[in-house]
């Protein structure tokens, strides 16, 4: 940072727009691979930076330098006050590089606001004389540019957002004159943010390094001087009166905010008891070796095990954004193994599927031991993959804070890799039994399988079951994250917590064998030997095929 602050103070004569370029990217090559190690100061003083770089280039009369990356755009455009204006306004638009991810800024000149409208992720539109004009006599004439500046997240640059109830939804944008204070303009700037949240409040907001956000911290996004001019389904424009770094905050209405509450109760209370009721179904299948001994059980522990995971990583994700650490390496890690835990519910419960498949097709399958190899490399190794390929692009960018309430996997890339393989298992578990229903229908093929057929059909009520509330409660989980309503959320909730209480009901309180383990266990504890070995006898008579 110290060979930054002298570089950008370096003597005007000797600054190149090739050096202003170089300089550029080393700051951008810091937003990419090591913000997070640096502090909210340090952050701030990177925008500084761009802003003296922009402030210094070299421009001859009205020419301009554009400048751009992957997480900063840059544009000073030349103003000859020493010729007549032949324009009035300047619009300036910044769009991404679908190919490159790049921001990039473009500009056109007008002598009415003819070109005003939307063009890219961003459009701004500058009254290039009553910004002149707002400046003081003595720094008029020495006015020889317009510098606009654009950062893709304001975390780059230390100005984040300390709320629960609001979140920056935009780029951030920084215009300056001269450095200088620009103030109390005679026509307004606009902006136009384009936005996919079209049920929350917008809000135009601009940096105060000096207002005191809810911390009680210096810097904080206000409203002074600002205001929405107007607010479609997926734009708002804003209109300001001063120069200096703007964004737009999308805020819930107070009926979102009881709904947030009452989902976040709802949440920690229904996966804590249903994580609670996941420990006991473990717990049990531990406590007893003889339960583990066919292949439907053993699948079933790594399920339990898998939603377990999803459970307490869901309550993670609520004391995380209550406790307003949304931005760091927190929030990316549950996001990980939220994203790897529901990937590998999925894939076990296909697995079950596939083994009761194999279970009515082929009766012998040799050595099971193998199967749950090659079922637990496929249920832990892919998700572990697809998390590791997810992370590794773009630097763990793609798991963020989402509409300020779950910490999860931004778009477009949760269509890729979640959205659409979720969708493929979901489709091959059906499948699956679909085929297993066809068989079981169709009649005994043999005496062999008339004697199976029992205990296949008992596996396959509680497996399909099982996958009906898995199906149900990741349909509303997609439905609540694309449309946003908040019906959805609650049905992803109460969906999401029954899975864990199905499962200790049907295989734990239904099942007579294990009850019958349990009760015997505590007679043990309890000295009382005679009714425990009868019990023992009669779990023993009773075995593990009435519910695995």
């Amino acid at each position: 940072m110290s060979k930054l602050d002298k570089i950008t103070q370096m003597p005007i004569k000797d600054l190149t727009e090739t050096t202003t370029k170089h300089v550029l990217k080393t700051i951008n090559n810091i937003t990419e691979c090591c913000i997070n190690k640096f502090d909210t100061e340090s952050r701030r003083n990177l925008s500084d930076y761009v802003e003296r770089m922009a402030a210094r280039v070299p421009l001859i009369g009205d020419s301009s330098f554009e400048f751009s990356s992957t997480n900063i755009a840059v544009l000073v455009k030349g103003v000859s006050m020493n010729k007549t204006l032949i324009w009035d306004y300047l619009m300036v638009y910044e769009t991404a590089s679908q190919r490159s991810g790049q921001l990039s800024l473009s500009f056109v000149n007008g002598t009415i606001q003819e070109y005003q409208g939307t063009k890219g992720n961003v459009t701004i539109v500058l009254p290039v004389t009553p910004v002149i004009e707002s400046l003081p006599a003595e720094d008029r004439y020495k006015m020889n540019r317009l510098s606009v500046a654009v950062y893709r997240d304001a975390k780059y640059i230390g100005m984040n957002l300390n709320s629960v109830v609001e979140m920056l939804y935009s780029r951030v944008v920084s215009i300056n004159v001269l450095g200088v204070s620009v103030k109390s303009l005679t026509e307004d700037i606009t902006i136009t943010f384009l936005h996919q949240r079209p049920e929350m409040l917008p809000k135009c907001v601009f940096w105060n390094p000096e207002g005191k956000n809810n911390n009680g911290d210096l810097g904080n996004w206000e409203e002074n001087g600002c205001s929405v001019l107007e607010a479609g389904i997926n734009f708002v424009t804003c209109s300001c009166n001063h120069l200096s770094n703007f964004a737009l905050i999308m805020a819930m209405d107070n009926s979102a905010v009881e709904h947030d509450t009452s989902l976040s109760i709802l949440s920690i209370i229904g996966c804590t008891m249903s994580a609670s009721a996941l420990l006991f179904t473990l717990l049990t299948f531990g406590t007893f070796p003889s339960l583990r001994n066919s292949l439907p059980s053993n699948i079933l522990m790594h399920l339990c095990t898998a939603l377990l995971i999803m459970n307490v990583m869901f309550i993670a994700n609520v004391l995380v954004i209550q406790a307003n650490y949304t931005d760091g390496v927190l929030c990316s890690v549950v996001a990980m193994l939220l994203h790897f835990s529901m990937l590998s519910s999925l894939l076990w419960m296909s697995c079950d599927a596939y083994y009761l498949y194999l279970a009515i097709v082929i009766v012998f399958m040799g050595d099971k031991r193998k199967y749950l190899l090659k079922f637990a490399l496929i249920s832990w190794g892919i998700p572990f993959l697809m998390v590791l390929v997810t992370a590794a692009v773009h630097r763990f960018e793609n798991y963020i804070l989402l509409h300020n309430n779950i910490c999860w996997i931004k778009r477009p890339a949760v269509f890729f890799v979640f959205l659409l393989p979720a969708c493929f298992i979901l489709i091959f578990n059906y499948i699956a039994f679909a085929l297993v229903i066809h068989y079981l229908l169709k009649g005994s093929r043999s005496k062999l399988f008339s004697s199976r057929r029992q205990q296949i059909k008992q596996q396959l009520k509680g497996t399909m079951s099982i996958a009906t509330l898995l199906g149900l409660a990741w349909a509303f989980g997609f439905l609540a994250i694309l449309f946003a309503l908040i019906i959805f959320s609650y049905l992803f909730v109460i969906f999401n917590t029954l899975q864990g209480f199905f499962i200790f009901i049907f295989y734990v309180v239904f099942n007579k064998d294990v009850r019958l383990r349990w009760r015997n266990l505590i007679l043990k504890k309890c000295c009382l030997k005679e009714e425990a070995q009868r019990n023992e006898s009669l779990a023993h008579a009773v075995g593990l095929s009435t519910a695995i």
